[in-house]
C-alpha cells in the first residue's frame, strides 16, 4: 500500500535478539526528520465541531445532481432526500456528512476490466466536496467489496470466486505537512456501476491551534522508542487479547502524522512519527500495522528528560 510515505530501507526486528538498525536506515530516517522543516513551531490542535445548515446540504446535493424533494430537521441531524432512495445527511453526533444512493448497482464486467479512471473520478468528487481546502486532501488507500451471486454458484452448490462489487477510495487531510491519521478529517467515496457514486462520507473537524510543543523527542531517540513500542505487550496482542505471535516485524516506511488524543476538556491532534510495518506471524502469515511514536514529551508517563529537547529544527543539535 502506498500512501505518500517516504519509503525507507527494510528494518527487521527479531524479538529473540536485540534490535539491530542498519546505518543506512538511520541516516535515511535522520535526513527525513531533518528535512521536515518544522521551523521550531510544532502545534497541538484542538478539534471543534463543524456545523452545517440545510442550505449547506443543498449545496452538497448539487455535487451529486440530486433532485431534492424532501427535508428532515431533527435534534441531532438534518437531511435532504430524493424519492426516499437517495439521502444526504449531516449527523451532528459524528460531525459527518453522508450520501447514499441505493439505486447504483455493482460494478459491471466492463468496469472491472479497468478501474483506473475511477480513482480520477473519486478525486474530482473530493475536490468539489472539500472546496477551498481540496489541495490538503491526499489519497490514502482503496477498500474492495466483493459478492457472490446465484449465477456464480457451482453445480454442487459451492461458491465460485467472488466478483468485485464496489471500490471505496479514502482520502485524509494534511496539516502542517503531516497526515491526520484516522477519520477526524477524511473523505470516503464508494464507486459502483459505471463509476457512479453509491455512497460518500465526509468529516472535516475544525482545527484550532491550542498550544506549541515545548519539548519533543530527539531524532536519535526515535529508534529506541520504536524498539520499546514493538516489544510492548499491547503491540504483541490483538484487541481480543489473542497473542499475535509475531516472529518478525519489518518497518518499511515512515511519515510525520497527527493522531487523535482525547483530553479531559476535548479532542486534540497530537504530532507523531508513524511507521508502516509488515508483521510476520509464526505461521508465516503477513499482517500490516501502523506504529505511532508521539513526539511530545507530555504524552509519556515518567518521561526521561534527556530523551527530549527544546523544540527547534531537528538538525540543530545533531
Amino acid at each position: 500500500m502506498k500512501i505518500g510515505f517516504i519509503t525507507l530501507l527494510f528494518l527487521s526486528i527479531v524479538f529473540a535478539e536485540n534490535v539491530n538498525y542498519t546505518v543506512d536506515y538511520k541516516e535515511k530516517l535522520k535526513n527525513f526528520l531533518c528535512n521536515t522543516k518544522d521551523d521550531g513551531n510544532i502545534w497541538v490542535y484542538k478539534l471543534k465541531q463543524t456545523n452545517y445548515t440545510l442550505q449547506d446540504l443543498h449545496n452538497f446535493a448539487l455535487i451529486f445532481k440530486m433532485d431534492v424533494d424532501s427535508e428532515i430537521v431533527a435534534e441531532d441531524y438534518i437531511a435532504v432526500r430524493q424519492n426516499n432512495a437517495i439521502h444526504l445527511t449531516f449527523d451532528s453526533e459524528y460531525n459527518s456528512i453522508t450520501y447514499s444512493n441505493n439505486s447504483i448497482g455493482v460494478l459491471s464486467e466492463e468496469d472491472v476490466e479497468d478501474t483506473s479512471y475511477f480513482r480520477i473520478l473519486s478525486k474530482q468528487y473530493v475536490d468539489k466536496i472539500t472546496g477551498k481546502v481540496s489541495d490538503k486532501f491526499v489519497f490514502v488507500n482503496c477498500h474492495y467489496e466483493y459478492y457472490v451471486s446465484n449465477i456464480d454458484k457451482k453445480e454442487d452448490g459451492s461458491e465460485a470466486n467472488p466478483r468485485l462489487a464496489y471500490i471505496t477510495y479514502r482520502y485524509i487531510r494534511k496539516l502542517d505537512g503531516r497526515h491526520i491519521v484516522g477519520t477526524t478529517n477524511s473523505v470516503e467515496i464508494t464507486m459502483g456501476k459505471n463509476g457512479e457514486v453509491c455512497s460518500m462520507k465526509y468529516i472535516d473537524m475544525k482545527l484550532v491551534k491550542a498550544y506549541q510543543i515545548k519539548m519533543k523527542l530527539k531524532s536519535n531517540k526515535v529508534f529506541e522508542y520504536l524498539d520499546k513500542k514493538v516489544k510492548n505487550d499491547k503491540f504483541n496482542k490483538f484487541p481480543d487479547g489473542e497473542n499475535a505471535q509475531w516472529k518478525q516485524v519489518d518497518v518499511i516506511s515512515s511519515t510525520l502524522s497527527y493522531n487523535l488524543h482525547k483530553g479531559s476538556d476535548g479532542d486534540y491532534l497530537i504530532p507523531f512519527v508513524t511507521f508502516y510495518s509488515l508483521n510476520q506471524r509464526e505461521d508465516d502469515e503477513i499482517m500490516p500495522s501502523y506504529i505511532h511514536i508521539p513526539l511530545s514529551m507530555e504524552m509519556y508517563d515518567n518521561a526521561q528528560e534527556d530523551d527530549f529537547e527544546v523544540t527547534k529544527s531537528e538538525c540543530e543539535k545533531e
